[in-house]
């Protein structure tokens, strides 16, 4: 798990470190900006269908996370090129969960 982030983030050891963080996108040039070592990337195309259907075959144990990667910056009008946003939590109309705080801090 890593917490901080750039240059000064704090690392600590864990027994999920070796398994790929899975990273969703929704456009392919997302997926071809967000591969890389240790990650294993889908490309939804914008489709919840699709995504929900790709989703099964992931094993929660066999992936240390799950990240959503866009670079469309349509969330707000304040954000900028470059801004990086983490979520706290995800919530729908039947549930709500809360992010690892490794994640947030």
């Amino acid at each position: 798990m890593i917490r901080g982030a750039g240059g000064n983030a704090a690392y600590i050891a864990s027994e999920r470190d070796d398994l790929p963080v899975l990273i969703v996108t929704g456009l392919k040039q997302e997926a071809r900006i967000a591969a890389g070592p240790g990650l294993t990337v889908i490309c939804s195309s914008s489709n919840p269908v699709q995504l929900r259907e790709m989703m099964v075959s992931f094993d929660p144990a066999r992936i240390r996370g799950i990240m959503s990667f866009g670079v469309a910056g349509g969330l707000n009008p304040i954000l900028r090129s470059g801004d990086v946003v983490v979520a706290t939590g995800i919530v729908t109309a039947e549930r709500r969960w809360t992010a690892t705080a490794a994640l947030t801090e």
